[in-house]
């Protein structure tokens, strides 16, 4: 029998379902791939307001991670909101003891489209220093690429500025996603081996969220399948285009 291919999905719970954890395993699920998931944190928002969110304790946390393993049953890992500097400790220190783990794509998010904390300060330091360099790949959107690499963003050109930064300080593949400029979608991506710009038209559709989740988790999907970094990027943006015209989102 053909075994099919799973992702690890680690965010937190977004209960409209328009973005984080219930949206990340409807788009993984829709690539025909099987998914397992680990809640950080239960967060109380909509399409319009973010009311709360409590990330689960230590404990809680570190039994979930003891429950999917053995990790060589997952393709990919792809890693969400995190909520506080325990959780991004404990997964760091997780990973770090299990070496032989899958490629671990992070979408480096701290803030909700409604203004919700969905990182603490101390979190993020933690992210900097420990998490991004253990990753195979990550995928901030053009707002945390401009706060990770200190560049002000506001123009393409910036974008590259800021995603060389990230490389030279980090030397982790980045795809820094969706700067919009002259009703054109830019995402740059950047490896050991090339800079390419993935560049189509934009499309205005409002109180869409979660499309940088998304996106990501498209990613990881396509690397769970053995695809390339560079053909993970094109495959993905490519159907959240089609996704967003259409609005025929998993």
């Amino acid at each position: 029998m053909m075994t099919i291919q799973k992702v690890l999905i680690i965010a937190g719970l977004d209960p409209s379902g328009n973005a984080g954890l219930l949206r990340d395993l409807r788009i993984v699920q829709s690539q025909k791939l099987a998914a397992s998931a680990i809640v950080t944190a239960l967060t109380s928002q909509n399409k319009t307001r973010f009311f709360s969110t409590n990330v689960v304790s230590e404990n809680i946390f570190k039994t979930q991670l003891k429950a999917i393993c053995p990790l060589s049953q997952f393709g990919s890992i792809k890693i969400g909101m995190l909520g506080n500097e325990k959780i991004v400790t404990h997964l760091v220190s997780f990973f770090k003891k299990n070496k032989n783990h899958p490629p671990l794509i992070l979408d480096p998010v701290f803030c909700s489209s409604t203004g919700g904390v969905l990182l603490t300060k101390k979190g993020i330091l933690a992210l900097q220093k420990n998490m991004i360099p253990l990753c195979s790949f990550w995928t901030p959107n053009w707002q945390e690429a401009s706060f990770f690499s200190g560049i002000k963003i506001k123009s393409q050109s910036d974008v590259l500025i800021a995603g060389l930064k990230l490389w030279v300080n980090y030397k982790v593949p980045v795809c820094i996603k969706g700067f919009k400029e002259n009703k054109k979608v830019f995402d740059l991506l950047i490896t050991d081996k090339k800079i390419k710009w993935f560049i189509y038209p934009q499309l205005n559709r409002k109180g869409l969220r979660g499309t940088g989740c998304s996106l990501a988790s498209l990613i990881a999907a396509e690397i769970a399948k053995g695809k390339t970094v560079e053909t993970a990027v094109k495959n993905g943006r490519r159907l959240m285009q089609g996704w967003i015209k259409t609005l025929s989102f998993p």
